[in-house]
Formats: structure tokens, C-alpha cells, sequence
């Protein structure tokens, strides 16, 4: 049986106060094993997002605990929940949030920077290899078609090799083929590397390969079914 790697006990988010109080996330638990796929599926609005930054470390939530290797992030001091954002913990944006000023290789490298740790050069070489970005790493982000910049993201999200990756409407900003391939990619990096992947995505498709799809609809995680028996990421 798998390691559980992350769990969040009776979450919820609400924003505002009184009659005019919103109730982005009510009440949900959810519980992923080591090494899963899974996928956060629902309707604009539905409170995906929000679900996907309360576990990811990045917004707290009003009740709840979240629980990464059986940890309580939230119950952490502001420069422990960094550490564990930079050396567990990668995020990859729709929006792709690359340093224009930056080179692809700086780019890629800036959690090490920022953990003031020496680069992986060997990660480096084979994140670069696998995603077809090696012969561009002195190019800076503009010199790149959406793809290339979305692969670049990707490689800056695996490379202190993370415990787990968030992936927000990963393929949102890419025609169908680059999106496929962008998403064929980033699977097969997660299964490489032995790393746990949850995707908020709007695509039956990507959401059909996960192992354990999440349903959430009105704020509320309706349910999170096994899609597959094997226990290793599908990229087929």
C-alpha cells in the first residue's frame, strides 16, 4: 500500500462576512496517496482554484487542516510554510509566469536561487532533454512560442524534484496539439521523477487519464474515483 502524501481535514474558504460572506469551499476532505494522477474537474466557479491553492500552500483556508507528509502546513510559521513550498511543492500556472528578463535556464533554476542551493546540473540536463527545450536555454521567454514557455514552466516546477505538483489549467493557453503534448510531457516527467500531480483542468480528456478524478461543484468535493488499477502515472 502507498504512503499517504497529502490529506485535508473538513476545509473550507469563505471570503467576506454576514449576508454578503461567499463560501468558496465547504467542508471537504480529501486524501491522495503517493505517487497518484489525479484531476480536479467542476464548472466555472465551482471552487477548483481555491481548492488547489488551500493544498498547495498558497491561500489559508478558514477551517481545516491540510497535511503534506503528515505536517500541518498552516499550522506553520510563515518562512516554514516557504521552505516547504520550495523544496516540497511545485506550481504550474496557465499563465505560464516566467521572468521576461530572465534566461530559460534562469528561469528554470530559480528555486534553487531562491533556496540559495547550488543547481542540479544533471536535472537540469535531463528535465531540459525530455521536454525538448535543451538547445534553449540562453533564449529568453519572448523568443518562445506558448509551448516552449509552458514546457519551460514545467521543467522550473519539477527541478528541485518536489514531493508533489499542482498544475492549474496547465494546457488553458495552448491550442489542442500543443496542449496534448504539453500534457503527455509533463506526465511522463511526473512519473520519471516519482512525483505525486494533481492538474485542475477543464478537459474530459486530461481528466480521464488520472487515476482519481475529483469532482467539486458549489464549493462542495462530491467524489474522487480510482480511474485506474495500476498505481504508476498512465501516460497512454
Amino acid at each position: 500500500m502507498k504512503d499517504k502524501i497529502l490529506e485535508a481535514v473538513q476545509i473550507s474558504k469563505t471570503y467576506g462576512e454576514g449576508e454578503s460572506a461567499v463560501h468558496a469551499l465547504r467542508n471537504s476532505d480529501l486524501t491522495l496517496e503517493n505517487g497518484t494522477f489525479a484531476s480536479i474537474i467542476g464548472s466555472s466557479g465551482s471552487g477548483k482554484s481555491t481548492l488547489l491553492k488551500i493544498l498547495g500552500g498558497l491561500l489559508p483556508p478558514t477551517t481545516g487542516k491540510v497535511l503534506l507528509d503528515g505536517q500541518d502546513i498552516y499550522a506553520m510559521n510563515a518562512e516554514q510554510l516557504a521552505q516547504v513550498r520550495r523544496q516540497k511543492i511545485g506550481f504550474i500556472f496557465q499563465d505560464f509566469r516566467l521572468f521576461p528578463e530572465y534566461t530559460v535556464r534562469d528561469n528554470i533554476l530559480i528555486p534553487f536561487y531562491l533556496d540559495h542551493r547550488a543547481p542540479d546540473e544533471q536535472m537540469l540536463h535531463k528535465l531540459t532533454g525530455i521536454l525538448g527545450i535543451a538547445g534553449k536555454l540562453h533564449s529568453r521567454p519572448a523568443q518562445l512560442s506558448g509551448g516552449q514557455q509552458q514546457r519551460v514552466a514545467i521543467a522550473r516546477a519539477l527541478i528541485a524534484k518536489p514531493r508533489i505538483v499542482f498544475a492549474d489549467e496547465p494546457t488553458g493557453n495552448l491550442d489542442t496539439r500543443t496542449g496534448e503534448d504539453t500534457m503527455r510531457l509533463l506526465m511522463e516527467c511526473a512519473a520519471e521523477f516519482g512525483q505525486t500531480l494533481i492538474v485542475v483542468t477543464h478537459n474530459p480528456e486530461i481528466a480521464q487519464k488520472a487515476q482519481k478524478v475529483i469532482r467539486i461543484e458549489d464549493g462542495q468535493i462530491l467524489k474522487g474515483e480510482p480511474q485506474h488499477e495500476k498505481g504508476n502515472l498512465d501516460t497512454q
